[in-house]
């Protein structure tokens, strides 16, 4: 089940931690829309519009879906028309559209939020076309792409915020998706890969985790963030000096299409 109060807690500062630079913004999204071009789609978790936003831009037929209200009020306040991409509050893992409705789906670092992200899969093949595409991006922030200092201070901040560290979700271990969806017939190929830059201090990576920017921090109270970011500044400051200064990072943002006319026959 998606943590809805957390995401409706991050909607003022959901794009602050999940936007990208201009030129990857834009590569993404031309990408995305060649393999869209003329299909209905629907995203799934469209949140604020990050992507789907910019799709129906470029000329892609977007419908939204979402569980949090608050999230797509901030879509709709960045509306330039009425209705610009057309969204339904409704729960993933029950689509409320008929079978085989859209020529294409997206989901963009969502299944992980999902217990039943298995569930999510299947409705997903139940509302697209046989002759449709499914697009998948898992993410895994903060550590997609991510190295160096950067990796070593979220290390840190979980080794105080929580015994035994950092929960990692499920769909993020190796293979996972692909195998479950291979099991349900279909075949991934990676779509190109997109490098993002973003200028950050050390400090500013532990004042999000401290400020729980990231969902994965929504599962600690305050007082666990707080004591392990200041745990984390005090060892970041003896490995590495100021934590104010700045550097130019990257990281990656790699989606999978699924070709739903190529599934086998066995699993169809």
């Amino acid at each position: 089940m998606i943590d809805l109060k957390g995401f409706d807690r991050a909607a003022p500062f959901y794009d602050e931690t999940r936007d990208l630079d201009t030129a990857a913004r834009r590569a993404l999204t031309d990408i995305l829309a060649e393999e869209l071009r003329d299909r209905q789609s629907l995203e799934i978790g469209i949140g604020t519009g990050l992507v789907g936003l910019h799709l129906a831009r470029k000329g892609v037929p977007v419908t939204g879906l979402d569980l949090s209200a608050r999230m797509l009020h901030r879509l709709v306040g960045k509306f330039r028309r009425p209705n610009e991409v057309p969204v339904v509050r409704a729960d993933a893992t029950a689509i409320p559209f008929r079978s085989h409705t859209f020529d294409a789906l997206l989901s963009s670092q969502m299944l992980h939020l999902i217990d039943d992200w298995r569930t999510v899969l299947d409705e997903m093949l139940r509302v697209v076309r046989p002759d449709g595409v499914i697009l998948i991006d898992l993410g895994n922030e903060p550590d997609s792409g991510w190295g160096g200092p950067w990796r070593e201070v979220g290390r840190q901040f979980w080794k105080h915020a929580r015994p035994g560290g950092r929960r990692v979700p499920e769909v993020w271990a190796d293979g996972v998706v692909e195998d479950e969806l291979r099991s349900r017939g279909l075949v991934g190929r990676p779509l190109t890969t997109v490098t993002a830059h973003e200028v950050l201090s050390l400090n500013d990576i532990i004042d999000r985790l401290d400020r729980g920017l990231w969902s994965a921090c929504w599962s600690l109270s305050a007082e666990q963030r707080h004591h392990a970011a200041a745990l984390t500044r005090e060892w970041a400051t003896e490995q590495y000096g100021d934590l104010t200064k700045k550097h130019r990072i990257q990281r990656t943002v790699s989606w999978r299409a699924y070709d739903v006319a190529h599934r086998s026959q066995e699993s169809a």
